[in-house]
């Protein structure tokens, strides 16, 4: 995905004919001034002034530079009445930082310069070394119209520019993904695509939807893009996964490993100018993994990746990895599940009750040890969260856990002199 080759573009066409992105693929951010306001030529033109006659030396006329691929190209005289400046104007916003660069014609002693003025009509910024070429970059501190100049020093000659910027929230890293559900103010032109991050662990499992709230978009080019841990930018890099069709939109990702992901919500549409809100969803399932013992016939339970990986590697002809138990939401589970150990039938017992683990702990000291708390649970019922029901096995006295109704019937029916129900022991948001 192509996605930031952003360029400045002289811009004295104002209707532009734009390449539509292939499947799977983003075009360059594009970002249009809005509507220009008097005062705030009024305020550029009295600090920059003129030094010809040519349209855009003055504000007022100014070429606005529209955010789209593509070099912007000019030509400067110093010699007799010729043209020594040529002036563009920006629309920044806050966050924004912005990379220009500049190339100076050939020639002996030719030197082109740069500079930037803020929404006040001040210089902010400059670039004027003397060098072959000019580069700029500037942090931008509020959101408005920048005059960007571009002059002759000394000679004449063409110029070429290349001109990018990176919103905050427009590239990795991005912002924490925020609580589900959120809406997000979205426009074809100005804020095409917001970046957010998330931590997934491996085997968990993302799931996104997303839909309009308000205004209209084009539902082939309004997506959700992901890229995996370690990707340098949406921009130019291939996304791990990506949601196709039209509103509203679904995704469901399974991370391969463990770290940091982006997600990158992008709308964009070539023909039209759309505006409007969105609105998203989104929640993670972790996975919980179940083994067998073969040698007292218990089970254990763990939802840690790299504890699943060392019992399968240290002790495979104990343990069978039987695979996901169950799959939880850690937004919407609150309490630490403590897992204890059983020194006479080696396996482990789980609640979500800190009086019924002290209450083992103090009643029976010589038979469980305490492991620690193990991934958070609720202790009751809460919305969209389903039971983990619990089994005593009366013939060695381990218990035994599902959140499968069909299984938990399946135990009750073929072995009911070894199992008895405890009932829900705790219960998994969703």
């Amino acid at each position: 995905m192509y996605r930031k080759v952003v360029c400045l573009l002289s811009a004295l066409v104002l209707v532009f004919a734009f390449g539509v992105a292939p499947a799977g693929a983003q075009d360059a951010n594009t970002r249009e001034a809005p509507a220009l306001p008097d005062s705030i030529l009024s305020q550029l033109g009295g600090t920059i002034g003129t030094a010809d006659a040519e349209p855009n030396n003055t504000p007022g006329q100014a070429e606005h530079a529209y955010w789209l691929g593509g070099p912007l190209f000019g030509t400067l005289t110093k010699t007799g009445s010729g043209d020594e400046i040529d002036f563009y104007l920006l629309y920044l916003e806050v966050g924004d930082d912005l990379h220009i660069f500049m190339t100076d014609p050939p020639g002996t002693g030719i030197d082109f310069d740069l500079a930037l003025y803020g929404p006040s009509g001040f210089m902010v910024a400059n670039a004027a070394t003397g060098n072959d070429t000019e580069q700029l970059t500037y942090a931008v501190p509020e959101t408005g119209y920048y005059g960007l100049q571009v002059y002759t020093d000394r000679g004449d000659g063409a110029y070429s520019i290349q001109g990018s910027f990176d919103g905050p929230s427009d590239d990795i890293p991005g912002t924490p993904l925020p609580a589900s559900l959120f809406t997000r103010p979205f426009d074809t032109i100005s804020n095409q695509d917001d970046v957010y991050s998330v931590y997934l662990g491996a085997g968990s499992i993302l799931n996104i939807g997303l839909a309009v709230q308000s205004g209209s978009f084009n539902s082939s080019l309004c997506n959700v893009f992901i890229y995996g841990p370690g990707t340098p930018s949406v921009f130019g890099y291939s996304a791990a996964t990506s949601t196709s069709g039209g509103f509203p939109k679904y995704l469901s990702y399974t991370a391969p490993t463990s770290g940091t992901y982006y997600v990158d919500v992008y709308c964009d549409d070539p023909s039209v100018s759309s505006s409007g809100q969105l609105v998203m969803a989104w929640s993670v399932q972790i996975p919980v993994y179940r083994f067998y013992n073969f040698t007292n016939n218990t089970h254990f339970y763990t939802d840690s990746a790299a504890e699943r990986a060392n019992v399968n590697a240290t002790w495979p002809h104990i343990f069978q990895d039987e695979g996901v138990a169950y799959y939880l939401n850690p937004a919407n589970n609150t309490t630490p599940l403590t897992r204890l150990y059983n020194r006479v039938s080696s396996s482990h017992f789980y609640t979500a009750s800190a009086g019924e683990a002290a209450n083992a702990l103090a009643r029976w000291p010589g038979t469980f040890s305490m492991d620690g708390p193990t991934y958070a649970v609720n202790p009751g019922p809460v919305a969209n969260s389903v039971p983990v029901y619990r089994f005593y096995n009366k013939s060695n006295g381990s218990h035994f856990y599902t959140a499968s109704e069909a299984e938990r019937n399946n135990v009750l029916a073929r072995w009911p002199n070894i199992y008895s129900l405890d009932g829900p022991a705790f219960w998994l948001g969703q």
